[in-house]
């Protein structure tokens, strides 16, 4: 990272944060400082820099005072091409930047941790399967994942299953099968859930076994744990995975759903209000709001459920459990017309489903009874729900 002179110290200190954040995560093999630092100050040609370092993705930096303010600029770029895979600038004011450099290095690192994740699933997409390694599979297996349908549910099974078969090893390959294999029974893709959530509890056991103290797998059993209908085990297990990697913006966002869950309501809010921060842009952030317009639906503040899940569906339109929850904030507002408006996307993207349906699903998160709220929505859907 570069700077103005007077901003060189705090330029090495960003530097040495992000590295260290960045190095934290299993799934990366990260550059030490002092082999880095020869580049300081240059403009080397980025192709060569990955050669010299064995790196497939370089990033860069500046430090700039623009008046009262700092800004930082970012880049991340793939080493073989030069192509630029993302870019952020980070504000703030001159008068206090040392006192938030944390904020911005973590933020930084978040964001870059995301980046890197998607150009891998990118990279692994454009690739034959018969090519890839347990990686590049547990990648097409993310990708699969975020389609959301029961065609791509089923295909990141198939994935991670071939994944753990390349390499039974390889801990984060048991953790995507688990992640795939428990979201299957809540959202009607699984033709026998008991099998698949038994089969995650395995899987993400095993992924435990081989890597108990990696942030990414504590990460995954904390996200098994909620959608098993244990999201008090999760609670301690996901503060765990963010003592090991605090820069792991989805353990954030796991962390503040299981709160949520457990009832802690307003501090399960603001920890998803900062993983959308740590992820400007993401495509996982559909599940992000949704999760928020859930607890807010919990709580009966239907407005702002509304405007979260209305927010998640605007990233991915196909979210057909997030059309469901839009449909029970509408109806419980006494917009019965636009809650009919929204069961028609819902019979687009599910044909055979019915409210009776998303209320027994329910209960595989609320073992201990599915919330009241909820529960008013769904029997207000029942009476408006076309009839066969």
């Amino acid at each position: 990272m570069s700077a103005d002179e007077e901003q060189g110290s705090l330029a090495e200190g960003m530097t040495e944060d992000i590295i260290t954040a960045l190095a934290r995560s299993a799934d990366m093999d990260v550059i030490a400082r002092n082999s880095t630092f020869v580049y300081k100050g240059t403009t080397p040609d980025i192709r060569q820099v990955g050669k010299d370092l064995g790196a497939r993705y370089v990033v860069e930096g500046s430090l700039r005072k623009v008046g009262e303010r700092v800004r930082v600029t970012v880049q991340l770029i793939e080493a073989a091409t030069g192509s630029h895979v993302w870019a952020e600038n980070y504000d703030r004011p001159l008068s206090d930047i040392f006192a938030i450099q944390d904020e911005v290095s973590s933020g930084i690192a978040s964001a870059l941790g995301y980046a890197i994740t998607v150009a891998e699933i990118d990279a692994a997409n454009r690739a034959s399967t018969d090519n890839l390694d347990a990686w590049g599979l547990v990648a097409r297996s993310l990708s699969a994942a975020f389609q959301f349908n029961q065609e791509t549910s089923a295909e990141s099974v198939d994935f991670a299953r071939q994944a753990v078969a390349l390499d039974p090893c390889y801990a984060a390959a048991h953790a995507r099968l688990a992640s795939a294999l428990v979201r299957r029974p809540i959202n009607n893709f699984s033709e026998n859930p008991e099998q698949d959530l038994n089969e995650a509890k395995a899987s993400i056991e095993r992924a435990m076994q081989l890597a108990p103290n990696d942030a990414g797998v504590l990460a995954e059993y904390g996200h098994v744990l909620c959608f098993s209908g244990r999201s008090d085990e999760a609670v301690p297990v996901l503060a765990r995975a963010l003592a090991l990697c605090p820069s792991n913006a989805i353990a954030v966002a796991h962390y503040g759903y299981a709160l949520g869950m457990t009832g802690q309501y307003d501090e399960g809010q603001n920890e998803l209000a900062r993983s959308t921060r740590l992820l400007p842009n993401a495509q996982y952030l559909y599940r992000i709001y949704f999760w928020r317009g859930t607890l807010f639906l919990i709580t009966r503040d239907f407005a702002k459920a509304e405007e979260n899940v209305r927010q998640s569906i605007s990233i991915f339109k196909g979210f057909h459990t997030a059309w469901f929850s839009l449909a029970s904030c509408l109806v419980l507002q006494g917009k019965t017309g636009e809650a009919l408006a929204a069961i028609v996307e819902i019979l687009q993207l599910m044909p055979d489903i019915s409210a009776k349906k998303y209320r027994q699903n329910l209960s595989i998160l609320f073992p201990s009874g599915t919330p009241d709220a909820m529960l008013e929505g769904i029997a207000a859907l029942e009476e408006i729900w076309p009839k066969d």
